[in-house]
């Protein structure tokens, strides 16, 4: 082995530079990790959807009223813009395409990243709530093609018996 000196190692790593030659005066100079258009992107999801839960909310005007008494939901708003909420987030009403429109802001958005069961689950129950979501969340989850392919096994597998 031969040492060479920092000016002449075309190829220097990290261990060849003196540490005093980085002040950190060019630090993180205009890198962005995400893009700003995600972020907004995503405010404006969130906004659109509590607007869709409550429009959903309207079309099933008579099964919020019997989860009003069954689920201890509260009622807010006027006569004809009535508001369920459970514990202050929206009540979501049975309205499949509602539910995987949730799952796509929370669980498959760029800025989500397909979290997994219980970060999912976690997160869309800080936002929302309807009966039995936990289980419903679990299945989409489990059911997640992308989600099942990069799964990362923690359980050996057994050879065969031959």
């Amino acid at each position: 082995m031969k040492h060479a000196p920092g000016k002449t190692h075309t190829a220097a790593d990290f261990l060849s530079r003196p540490f005093v030659d980085d002040k950190g005066e060019h630090d993180n100079e205009d890198i962005v990790m995400i893009p700003p258009e995600l972020f907004i992107h995503n405010l404006v999801t969130m906004s659109t959807l509590n607007s869709k839960v409550h429009w959903a909310q309207r079309q099933h005007r008579a099964l919020m009223k019997e989860w009003e008494d069954a689920y201890k939901l509260t009622k807010s708003g006027s006569m004809h813009n009535e508001q369920w909420d459970k514990d202050s987030r929206p009540a979501v009403p049975p309205d499949l395409h509602l539910k995987r429109q949730i799952m796509d802001a929370f669980h498959n958005a760029p800025t989500a990243g397909h979290p997994g069961r219980d970060e999912t689950i976690r997160q869309v129950m800080q936002r929302f709530w309807w009966p039995s979501m936990r289980t419903w969340l679990a299945d989409y989850v489990s059911g997640c093609a992308t989600c099942q392919q990069n799964k990362i096994l923690t359980h050996q597998q057994r050879t065969p018996i031959y």
